[in-house]
C-alpha cells in the first residue's frame, strides 16, 4: 500500500498541469494564493482540527468551542472556500488563541509537504473525509493523538479485498474514531479487527441543538418574536408546516388542489425558510408561489414586525434550527437536489419530518432512522406531501426528545474521554 500512495504522489504534478486547463481548478490556485494563514504559535499547539467544509465545522463545533473557551491554542485547517466566512467569524471572536491555515492542495508535490511547516500539536482531530496522504503524514508525524471525528463508511463500503486494505490502511492512522451512527461503529470495526484503535459512536451536534433550541436566543433577540409566537399560537400543531432550507422545486408540494384549498381557507400556517436567503432568490420563490395561487408574505431581514398572512416566506437568517419547535410538520429541503439537508435539527422538536429521495450522502437520516424507526417520511416527488401528511404523535417526540437530552448529559463525559 505504502508503495502505491508513493506512485500516486510521484503522478500528481501530472495531473495538475492537466487540471490548469480547467476553469475551476484556476480559481482554486488564485484562492489559494490570496487566502492569508494566521498563525500566532508557529511552534506548538494544543489542537488541530482539520474541516473540509462549513458542514463540518458545525460537526465539531461543540469541541472547537470547549478548547476555545478554556484558552487552548487552537489551528483550525481548512479545505473548502464555502468555510471562510464562518471560520472569519471565529478569528474575530477568538483573536488570541485561534490560528487558522487554508490547506493549499495545489502546492503538494512529491519532494515537500508544506503542512510540515505548521505547528506541532498535542491533538489532531479530523471531520470526517478528507485523507489526503500528505494531511496523514502529518498526523502521524507531528501529532501526539489523532482522533477522527464523524467517521461514516457511507457511500463508501468496503468491497473488495483492495478496498478493504485501503480502508483499513487509511483508517488505521488515528488512535480514536468516532463515528456518526451505530451502524458505522459496527462496520469500521469490522475493519480494524486487532488493531489497538478505540471506536465509539457519538454525535456532538445533538446537544448543541438541543440547545439552540431551548434557549432560543437568536429567535427571541428578533423584534417580530412575540408577534410570530401569538400568530403561531392561533392554530394547532397538526396544522403548521415549516419548510426548511427549501428550494424551488420543494415548492411543488403546493401543487395538490386539497392542499391548496385548505390553504386558501386559512387552515395552515406555514413558514418557508429558503437555503438561500439572498433577495433575488427570494424573490424567485415568490413569483413561484403566486404562479400556484398561493398568497405569501416576505418577511425581510431588517423587519420590525411579523407579516399578518398565514403563509410566510423569510430571508432572516441564523433561526431556522430555533423555529422547528413550533412546527407539528417539518420539511427538510435538498432530498430532491444533491442531497438532503439537516434532518436533526428539526428531529427532535417537530412531531413529523419530510424530505425528498436523495439521502444517500446523509448519515443524519441513519442516526434518526436509528433512533425513531418511524420518525421521517420520504417523497418520491414533492406533490405527494399532502397525500402523506401523518398524525402528529406526541409520544414519539417525546421518546427522542429523551435521546436529544440523554446526549446533552453524556457531553462533558464525552469531552474527558477525547481530552
Amino acid at each position: 500500500m505504502s508503495v502505491l500512495l508513493g506512485l500516486v504522489k510521484l503522478l500528481r504534478p501530472f495531473f495538475w498541469l492537466v487540471l490548469h486547463f480547467f476553469s475551476k481548478f484556476r480559481e482554486r490556485i488564485s484562492f489559494e494564493k490570496s487566502y492569508r494563514d494566521r498563525i500566532l504559535n508557529p511552534e506548538k499547539v494544543d489542537f488541530v482540527f482539520h474541516v473540509s467544509s462549513e458542514g463540518e465545522i458545525e460537526l465539531v463545533m461543540p469541541l472547537l468551542e470547549k478548547a476555545l473557551n478554556d484558552q487552548k491554542d487552537v489551528l483550525i485547517l481548512f479545505t473548502s472556500q464555502s468555510a471562510v466566512t464562518k471560520i472569519e467569524k471565529l478569528k474575530s471572536q477568538y483573536s488570541e488563541n485561534l490560528s487558522v491555515s487554508l490547506l493549499r492542495l495545489c502546492y503538494f508535490n512529491p519532494f515537500y509537504n508544506p503542512l510540515f511547516s505548521l505547528p506541532k500539536t498535542n491533538y489532531f482531530f479530523m471531520v470526517r473525509y478528507d485523507f489526503f496522504f500528505e494531511l496523514l503524514s502529518y498526523a502521524k508525524n507531528m501529532a501526539n493523538k489523532r482522533i477522527l471525528i464523524a467517521a461514516t463508511m457511507k457511500g463508501k463500503r468496503a468491497i473488495g479485498l483492495f478496498k478493504i486494505k485501503y480502508w483499513s490502511f487509511v483508517l488505521s492512522h488515528f488512535d480514536q474514531i468516532i463515528c456518526s451512527t451505530k451502524r458505522d461503529d459496527e462496520f469500521i470495526g469490522t475493519l480494524l479487527v486487532g488493531k489497538n484503535i478505540q471506536i465509539d459512536h457519538f454525535e456532538y451536534r445533538i446537544p448543541r441543538i438541543m440547545n439552540r433550541s431551548r434557549d432560543a436566543s437568536n429567535l427571541k433577540r428578533s423584534p417580530w418574536f412575540e408577534q410570530f409566537e401569538k400568530e403561531v399560537s392561533l392554530y394547532p400543531r397538526e396544522k403548521r408546516l415549516i419548510l426548511g432550507s427549501c428550494w424551488e422545486i420543494d415548492l411543488d408540494l403546493f401543487k395538490d388542489p386539497h392542499f391548496q384549498k385548505e390553504i386558501s381557507a386559512g387552515e395552515w400556517f406555514i413558514f418557508l425558510a429558503p437555503h438561500l436567503l439572498d433577495s433575488s432568490y427570494c424573490q424567485l420563490l415568490y413569483d413561484k408561489l403566486k404562479s400556484l395561487g398561493i398568497t405569501v408574505e416576505i418577511l425581510k431581514k431588517d423587519s420590525e414586525i411579523f407579516p399578518s398572512g398565514h403563509i410566510v416566506l423569510s430571508e432572516v437568517p441564523g433561526v431556522l434550527c430555533e423555529l422547528y419547535q413550533y412546527f407539528g410538520h417539518s420539511y427538510i429541503g435538498g432530498g430532491f437536489g444533491r442531497s438532503v439537508h439537516s434532518i436533526l435539527e428539526p428531529f427532535f422538536f417537530s412531531e413529523s419530518i419530510y424530505h425528498g429521495p436523495k439521502v444517500s450522502r446523509s448519515t443524519e437520516v441513519d442516526l434518526a432512522l436509528e433512533i425513531d424507526q418511524g420518525s421521517l417520511v420520504q417523497l418520491e416527488f414533492p406533490h405527494e406531501f399532502y397525500s402523506k401528511i401523518k398524525n402528529i404523535s406526541s409520544s414519539n417526540l417525546v421518546k427522542r426528545t429523551e435521546y436529544g437530552e440523554k446526549c446533552s448529559n453524556l457531553m462533558e463525559s464525552k469531552f474527558n474521554d477525547l481530552f
